[in-house]
């Protein structure tokens, strides 16, 4: 298959044998000579030349229409067809003319078709042309004058001529196709040459440019040719002195012989060798190498020595060293830490940890590797981590924190510090954390706190004892003291009904402080943990009632109905002692806080959890949201007068608070200004 310029005869085109004006000067001689029109076209129809000595006819009227062009171009096409045996000789398909054609074939493939005709004898019908020229739409009268103008000549002649043509088509033909051949072989010649030159060059410049050692060797290990890296290698600036001398000019006995020994087993054998190698020069330097050593054959495929690559890795090799020295002191230091560390990748799965990490786990430091946190912390606290970690890895930040986590149901505290873990090209390719267990200080925290909030407790409950003597106890002794100071100076001036007055009053003031003071003592005893609780079943009835007697002279004076509505078989479990003191105090605010005529309800129920809830609902004054939010709030100052000025601390309420939730209970206040208020609670009922 022929080649031009790297085309091959089956993608050769006309241009590329043929000089297209020379071309187009012989045919246009060769229309002149025999009086025929003439052109060259491709074999498809469409023209390589200008027409020659077209006549007319053909060039101003039929080719000037779409129908009559395409009709001249399928004719062409048709005329051109190869043709071993001869030229190709018909009417024209656009017109009727006499055409005829040759094809001009290049090394078997068709590139050409020489064209002739536009001719005409005696024998063409003017009705036909002229039905033609309506058929593709030109004016008749035009096309037949212009068919006149159309030079005659005989069948015989014009065959001659188109033989003639067909000699001259295969003769250019030939002579093409041999030179092509001959230009072909002279290119690729060239060619040869010019890659050989290149080659050349390229391994010129690869010898002394690239970094790594080049050399070949003869049957006895002497150098044949080396780079000029190698040559630099052993302290020569030119690798032609290298030429001629061996290893053993270079290197140190052992070294040396080695590397002869490996050559001699490379020829011996004619497989390669591809090693590291540590040699010591006579400067007594060590070296690493890494190469590979072949075996070098002539053209006939002998081995006639070696060739062989190497590059100097004594950088990488003492860098290796000390890398792995680091490697070492970073596993000693994380091994032996007392601190947790670990390392993970970019999907947060662990790919180291230290003894100490993986004992808290419970598992052997390289069962942890290629796990994640959901292996060993409970779902939710292992999806914060992950979070913690990408948010790390994506943000590139440090975070450092404490938290508290559970694990093997023991809850722990840790000071945690995570930063991104790096590659050697300081991309984040995962996160790095350093936490310790604080848990010993967190607990001592905790414990100074506890301790503090409950000396403020103590100091709150001390300020209120003294606010409760200084203040609360004042008024009823100063009106006991004033009522004993009249009755000392007056007594014998008094009547009787006065004296009987004073003496209420007086028994007034002493009820009052005897009941501050049995509240103060009982508060004290329970805060102190001296009071005992003994929880019996008591029955909810006679309890309450029992309570009431007490009660009952107060309310009678505030003409106050108390009423009961309290199931007679209902039964509790409570301490007897701290129930009545609850009871007791809450009948006797409600009594204290309810205007003149007023009612108090106290009623009781079980709930669907067995629990007997105590309800008191009065009529009274009730309170403001401030005043119910601080009820209970020992610091707060709740105290205020009845609705018949009797005095009150807050203390009861308190005591009452206390007392309930010995019980696991829970004391609730509803209330509003003017419309009463409701103090419930439950314990439990029978156990």
């Amino acid at each position: 298959m022929m080649q031009k310029n790297n085309v091959t005869i089956t993608d050769i085109q006309f241009s590329d044998l043929f000089d297209i004006d020379n071309i187009q000067r012989i045919q246009d001689l060769f229309a002149d000579a025999t009086g025929v029109g003439s052109i060259i076209t491709y074999p498809e129809g469409t023209p390589i030349t200008r027409p020659s000595n077209f006549c007319r006819l053909c060039n101003d009227i039929i080719r000037k229409t779409d129908i009559g062009r395409t009709n001249c171009f399928k004719s062409d096409a048709e005329i051109g067809k190869p043709n071993p045996s001869g030229p190709n000789i018909q009417p024209c398909l656009s017109g009727g003319l006499w055409d005829a054609g040759a094809s001009i074939i290049v090394g078997g493939k068709h590139i050409a078709n020489w064209l002739i005709g536009q001719v005409k004898n005696d024998g063409m019908d003017p009705k036909l042309m002229r039905q033609y020229a309506n058929d593709i739409g030109s004016d008749p009268e035009d096309f037949m004058n212009a068919l006149q103008e159309v030079p005659v000549m005989s069948r015989e002649k014009f065959e001659k001529v188109a033989q003639m043509l067909f000699a001259f088509a295969n003769e250019i033909s030939s002579k093409a196709y041999h030179n092509s051949q001959l230009q072909q072989s002279i290119l690729e010649r060239k060619m040869s040459e010019l890659m050989l030159i290149q080659e050349q060059s390229m391994m010129r410049n690869l010898m002394d440019n690239l970094p790594d050692h080049i050399y070949f060797k003869d049957l006895e290990s002497r150098f044949l040719r080396t780079n000029r890296s190698h040559a630099l290698s052993f302290g020569l600036d030119d690798p032609k002195k290298v030429i001629g001398k061996s290893d053993f000019d270079f290197f140190a006995e052992t070294a040396a012989r080695q590397a002869f020994e490996d050559e001699q087993k490379v020829i011996k054998t004619g497989q390669p060798i591809q090693k590291e190698e540590k040699l010591r020069r006579k400067d007594y330097s060590d070296a690493w190498f890494s190469a590979i050593k072949m075996p070098l054959h002539d053209n006939t495929g002998k081995i006639i020595g070696t060739f062989g690559i190497s590059r100097d890795i004594t950088k990488s090799k003492l860098a290796e060293e000390e890398l792995v020295k680091s490697e070492i002191l970073n596993r000693t230091l994380i091994k032996h830490l007392p601190q947790r560390i670990f390392i993970k990748d970019h999907d947060s799965k662990y790919i180291l940890c230290n003894d100490i990490y993986s004992r808290d786990l419970g598992i052997d430091p390289k069962e942890i590797v290629g796990k994640d946190d959901f292996a060993f912390f409970p779902r939710e606290l292992a999806e914060k981590y992950r979070s913690d970690d990408q948010n790390i890895i994506s943000g590139g930040i440090q975070k450092e924190f404490e938290e508290k986590y559970s694990i093997s149901n023991q809850e722990r505290w840790t000071h945690v510090n995570k930063v991104p873990y790096r590659d050697a090209n300081d991309q984040i390719v995962g996160v790095l954390g350093i936490f310790e267990d604080i848990t010993d200080r967190k607990l001592a925290e905790e414990e100074i706190k506890l301790k503090n909030e409950l000396l403020q407790t103590i100091n709150a409950e001390k300020d209120k004892f003294f606010s409760i003597l200084a203040h609360d106890l004042k008024g009823p002794l100063s009106a006991f003291l004033g009522a004993t100071q009249i009755l000392s100076e007056e007594i014998q001036n008094m009547s009787l009904e006065d004296i009987k007055e004073i003496t209420i009053s007086m028994r007034e003031s002493a009820t009052n402080i005897y009941g501050l003071l049995e509240n103060l003592l009982e508060w004290s005893r329970f805060k102190r943990g001296l009071m005992d609780f003994s929880p019996e079943i008591i029955n909810v009835k006679q309890i309450i009632v029992q309570c009431l007697e007490v009660l009952k002279e107060s309310a009678r004076k505030k003409e106050i109905n108390i009423s009961l509505s309290l199931p007679d078989d209902l039964e509790l479990y409570a301490d007897s002692h701290m129930l009545e003191t609850i009871i007791r105090n809450l009948v006797s605010n409600a009594v204290k806080f309810t205007s003149f005529g007023g009612k108090v309800i106290v009623s009781s129920i079980k709930k669907s959890d067995r629990s007997i809830e105590i309800k008191i609902i009065d009529s009274g004054i009730g309170m403001s949201p401030e005043l119910k939010y601080n009820l209970f709030l020992l610091n707060a100052k709740t105290s205020r007068k009845g609705t018949d000025g009797e005095p009150s601390t807050g203390l009861g309420l308190l005591l009452c608070k206390e007392f309930i939730e010995k019980h696991n209970g829970e004391i609730r206040v509803e209330s509003e200004v003017g419309k009463g208020s409701i103090f419930s609670f439950a314990i439990p009922g029978r156990i």
